[in-house]
């Protein structure tokens, strides 16, 4: 019964084998008559590659060659100022805080001023009593002049000399305290006048014109005369101080124009000029520090930011430039490629002053050229390429 239930599976998978082989036979030989049958005109025909090399181009033109001096340096304020107490006082009043804009003038800081005050008051209360005691001992000195007048007004008699001695001590000694209360007058107003002045120096006022970048006290801290309550800085003008390369400061010059980038400000270039070239080189960095005074008007630019800064060294007017990149070194010449009907031709030229970016060609192409700057590292004489419209 096994052996018969065995021979049943083995002939149906014969037949199942049979079948799909028939299929199978069947599809390829169709496909090989369906094949077989195609005209010329139906075959598949390869389309060829294109051979062009793809590049970028330019117009040669002239314009001016500006050799510039490259680093990197800090923005600083050109002008800053330590607000401080000029008499000795308790803080009454902060009239700002740090940020702040102030003008010229402006009260930052007020002290308390009852002692000053009355210190003024009496400052001039002194005066007052030297002045009235300089005015009696002057009129009485007055008359000194016509003694004689003097004497008789007084009830002495001008010939008995006993007394005319007498009265011309008298004379002498007026003069004397004249003359000494003459000091203690002085004295007494540069006492109101420092009085007065120290009155005056409770309100404490802003220099210039600029932010506050720093408040130093707090109400009611008690301040000497000379500590520092706050800082003011402008904005208008501030600085950079950057190094130069020993090698490159002789094309350095005082009035040079400065195109600055800020890492803060990325979409914004600031000018400047040179204003202070350092007569010393560093002699470990081999460097010279040199200072760029910068335009701010709308005060974007804060002390503390990064710039890299490009100094205008040289500059040549007129000057037929093709970018550095190119230039090509071929057989120990410099060559270009011009494009020209869609070739690209081998041109030798001859350079001139050049900078980092452009290169002066003095002979080889002309203005109006069509110069390969893209794609052209690889390329032969009269090649075949193809413009696009970007950089490779």
């Amino acid at each position: 019964m096994k052996n018969k239930v065995l021979y049943s599976i083995i002939a149906l998978l014969t037949i199942m084998l049979a079948s799909q082989s028939e299929t199978v036979t069947g599809f390829f030989h169709a496909d090989h008559v369906e094949a077989k049958d195609r005209s010329p005109a139906e075959a598949v025909k390869p389309v060829p590659a294109d051979t062009r090399k793809p590049v970028a181009v330019m117009q040669v033109n002239e314009g001016p060659l500006v050799r510039q001096v490259v680093s990197h340096g800090y923005v600083s304020a050109a002008r800053t100022a330590e607000i401080m107490a000029q008499v000795s006082a308790r803080i009454h009043r902060l009239f700002v805080q740090e940020g702040d804009w102030v003008e010229q003038g402006n009260t930052v800081v007020a002290l308390e001023d009852d002692l000053l005050r009355i210190a003024q008051q009496q400052a001039q209360e002194e005066l007052d009593k030297a002045l009235a005691q300089y005015a009696n001992i002057a009129f009485f000195a007055s008359d000194r002049g016509n003694r004689k007048q003097v004497l008789n007004r007084l009830g002495v008699d001008s010939t008995n000399a006993d007394d005319v001695e007498a009265f011309r001590l008298i004379f002498s000694k007026s003069r004397k305290e004249l003359a000494a209360d003459q000091v203690g007058l002085d004295e007494a107003r540069l006492k109101l006048k420092r009085a007065q002045l120290e009155l005056e120096h409770a309100i404490i006022g802003a220099p210039f014109a600029g932010y506050v970048s720093e408040v130093v006290v707090d109400r009611s801290d008690f301040v000497n005369k000379g500590d520092v309550v706050a800082r003011v800085v402008s904005l208008d003008r501030l600085r950079l101080e950057m190094d130069v390369l020993e090698t490159e400061i002789r094309h350095i010059r005082l009035g040079a124009r400065a195109e600055i980038e800020l890492a803060a400000l990325p979409m914004k270039t600031v000018s400047g000029r040179v204003v202070a070239v350092n007569p010393t080189i560093d002699a470990e960095r081999r460097t010279c520090r040199v200072l760029i005074e910068i335009e701010n008007p709308d005060r974007a630019v804060r002390p503390g930011m990064f710039a890299d800064v490009r100094v205008e060294a040289a500059r040549y007017e007129d000057r037929l430039l093709v970018p550095r990149e190119a230039l090509l070194t071929r057989n120990d010449r410099k060559v270009v490629f011009a494009y020209e009907g869609g070739r690209a031709k081998w041109c030798y030229v001859e350079t001139g002053e050049e900078t980092n970016e452009m290169v002066e060609v003095r002979e080889g192409l002309t203005a109006g050229d069509t110069l390969i700057t893209a794609g052209h590292f690889n390329l032969s004489h009269n090649a075949q390429v193809i413009v696009v419209n970007e950089e490779l």
